[in-house]
């Protein structure tokens, strides 16, 4: 599934709008999957919708990649606070309280 995660994200351009078939034909994937993703993506608001109806999307601007994330909570989860630093440049203390 991570492929087909990775296949979506890198097709949307940020500005522009797609709809499930559009992807579909671009990816030549079934749309079932497609709406998996988005549907994640949606979600977790890595797109928003402009037509919920006609199940329009656009990418939202200036967001991490949904597998940066994933490496960034990876990293937070890890409790290794020298890796987080070095991965995201936050300094987080021992005790797990916010970052600096």
């Amino acid at each position: 599934m991570m492929g087909l995660v990775n296949q979506v994200w890198d097709s949307l351009v940020e500005g522009e709008i797609y709809s499930l078939s559009d992807l579909s034909s671009k990816l030549g994937r079934m749309e079932s999957g497609i709406f998996r993703v988005i549907d994640f993506f949606h979600r977790y608001g890595f797109i928003q919708y402009v037509s919920k109806r006609q199940c329009l999307f656009t990418r939202v601007v200036g967001v991490l990649s949904p597998v940066s994330t994933f490496e960034v909570l990876k990293t937070i989860i890890s409790d290794d606070p020298v890796s987080f630093k070095e991965k995201v440049g936050v300094s987080v203390e021992r005790d797990n309280k916010f970052p600096k």
